[in-house]
């Protein structure tokens, strides 16, 4: 059986600054529940608008880098994406990547170390923002799900989101 979620989003909508993010139970969640590895592979930065909808608590009243911060709150398996600069160039001059290094994350920053991704724990931010024009994107999509598909094969399975931003 396979289940298939559709999320759109309109570009140039103004947000109710006085709005909060509706509290529901995170797709990501419900499959931690079930004991299930989890994933999400973006190409665009991993604090963009569908990232935040199915993984973030309270997104529309926060920046990027602390949304980035609520990653390490997560306990997402695998994280590949862009949006680096939130991660480890930030104003408070924390690098988060440090953070998810010494929960033994591998940590990938380049687009060829994920063809040997190989752990079920791995964060891979391969742009400072995101991998917007297809024809930048090489075979990084094809990549980033074979490898994330490999390292998170589990008995009790795993569940990947995995979202293009078509440019």
């Amino acid at each position: 059986s396979s289940t298939t979620i559709s999320i759109s989003t309109t570009k140039g909508q103004k947000q109710d600054p006085n709005m909060t993010a509706p509290k529901t139970s995170r797709i990501f969640e419900l499959a931690k529940e079930k004991k299930m590895l989890t994933g999400l592979i973006v190409t665009g930065s991993v604090t963009g608008t569908t990232a935040k909808i199915l993984m973030l608590d309270d997104y529309l009243k926060k920046d990027d880098e602390t949304l980035a911060l609520d990653y390490v709150k997560t306990d997402l398996n695998i994280l590949i994406g862009g949006g680096s600069k939130y991660f480890n160039l930030r104003y408070d001059s924390k690098n988060l990547l440090n953070v998810f290094k010494g929960r033994s994350y591998k940590i990938v920053n380049k687009l060829s170390g994920l063809g040997n991704i190989g752990t079920s724990k791995a964060v891979a931010l391969i742009e400072k923002d995101g991998i917007y024009r297809a024809s930048d994107r090489n075979d990084f999509l094809t990549k980033a799900t074979l490898n994330s598909i490999r390292a998170m094969s589990d008995p009790d399975g795993f569940f990947i989101i995995i979202d293009e931003i078509g440019r």
